[in-house]
């Protein structure tokens, strides 16, 4: 494999050939001379957010080779999908009808925004729209009066969440669950979060939401507007660098058939790279580009030379940093996450309480990582006792440094 990538097991090796299309490669895995763990293959393309494309690709192509209970397994898993993503549309229009009609200004972000006519089907965990920062308490109310549900999100208070002005000046997103359906609207008034979450320099980005609206379209079949390519571009770089990203652990392939998407669309790319220039994000942009053409094997458009040339030297050094994360399917390189981390805070991070901020946080993990490592002990993030778990952190790593050495592993985990 290319640059970055450690050593694969063959049930990733399978998946990475399904989503690049390398059918040859696929067969010759599926005729191994040993069994696939086909728990571990579908574990991995749910939790990177490809069960459309991959597990399609695996029945229309090598149905023959599969055992039948394979195939019904993947057959449901497509079925689920579509059918949540059935429902997300829906409830997307519905929500829209209602805000449009009342006058508020809406705009489709992420998700649905990367394949509106879902040609290509894509996993959607919630529908996200970008509304006017000082119409939030408005359409709180519009929304709430309308049977729609404020959940808040995980990380808030209990006392944050009975109301939204404790959250105005940090947070930008407010949940609902809609009144029809368990689905999930996320209200959004800017493109991410402030100060308490997000702890890279993103001023120039935050301060003009109203570039990601530049060139948009009315879509009067979803009811809102639609973010041009190049905006939903834009964003789609800026999670998987900063959100859902290497150095966190929490990368997914996910972005890269969106960015197949957005590409099969067509990208200007004056246009991109003027937008990367305004909001201050071609370090993102460059990096998520250059992980895409590592992953997907692909060229990148010429514009990419000229995103390049515009980093800083420290910012290309940080860059291939980043990149040095990618390890497998299954996480991110502990070295590489660890260094990166290290850098970062003083090439890319914001003022000097978060800069601080970020370096605290990776020697010591958040109360919220605590509750989400600990929940089935129940304990809270806002009870006192959340501080007894650090002090069992300690046995939890030497209990996973001792299975290894060990060889014990899962039933779902492969063979090293």
């Amino acid at each position: 494999m290319k640059r970055g990538w450690g050593r694969l097991v063959r049930e990733e090796k399978l998946i990475l050939a399904l989503l690049n299309e390398k059918y040859d490669e696929a067969e010759a895995l599926l005729k191994g001379k040993t069994p696939l763990l086909w728990n571990l293959i579908f574990n991995l393309t749910a939790s990177h957010r490809i069960i459309p494309p991959v597990m399609g690709r695996l029945i229309e192509r090598f149905q023959p080779l599969l055992d039948e209970e394979i195939v019904k397994q993947a057959r449901l898993f497509i079925l689920q999908q579509k059918t949540v993503n059935k429902l997300h549309r829906e409830e997307l229009i519905a929500a829209g009808a209602l805000l449009a009609d009342a006058g508020f200004d809406v705009t489709l972000m992420k998700g649905l925004s990367y394949d509106p006519s879902e040609k290509i089907g894509r996993t959607y965990g919630d529908v996200d729209l970008l509304v006017e920062e000082e119409k939030i308490q408005d359409i709180f109310d519009f929304l709430t009066d309308r049977g729609y549900r404020y959940k808040g999100s995980f990380i808030l208070s209990r006392e944050e969440k009975k109301s939204i002005q404790g959250q105005l000046s940090w947070n930008n997103q407010y949940q609902f669950t809609c009144p029809r359906s368990p689905q999930t609207i996320e209200v959004h008034t800017n493109l991410f979060e402030r100060d308490r979450i997000r702890l890279e320099n993103l001023t120039a980005l935050l301060d003009r939401p109203d570039l990601f609206k530049r060139d948009r379209t009315w879509q009067d079949d979803l009811k809102c507007y639609l973010p041009s390519p190049e905006a939903a571009l834009m964003l789609l770089c800026l999670h998987c660098s900063l959100k859902r990203s290497l150095y966190n652990n929490r990368f997914i392939l996910r972005h890269m058939s969106d960015m197949d998407m957005l590409f099969a669309r067509g990208i200007k790319g004056e246009v991109f790279l003027q937008l990367c220039e305004e909001s201050e994000t071609s370090y993102h942009a460059a990096f998520s580009l250059a992980l895409y053409r590592i992953i997907r094997e692909k060229g990148l458009p010429s514009w990419y030379d000229t995103l390049n040339e515009r980093l800083t030297r420290r910012e290309r050094n940080l860059l291939n940093k980043h990149l040095n994360c990618l390890k497998n399917l299954r996480s991110s390189s502990a070295i590489g996450r660890l260094v990166y981390n290290f850098t970062a805070p003083f090439i890319i991070g914001g003022n000097r309480k978060q800069r601080y901020t970020w370096i605290r946080n990776n020697l010591f993990a958040t109360k919220v990582e605590q509750e989400n490592r600990y929940y089935r002990w129940g304990f809270k993030k806002e009870s006192p006792l959340i501080y007894l778990t650090y002090l069992i952190n300690p046995f939890q790593t030497t209990w996973r440094f001792i299975k290894k050495i060990l060889g014990i592993r899962d039933n779902s985990e492969p063979e090293s």
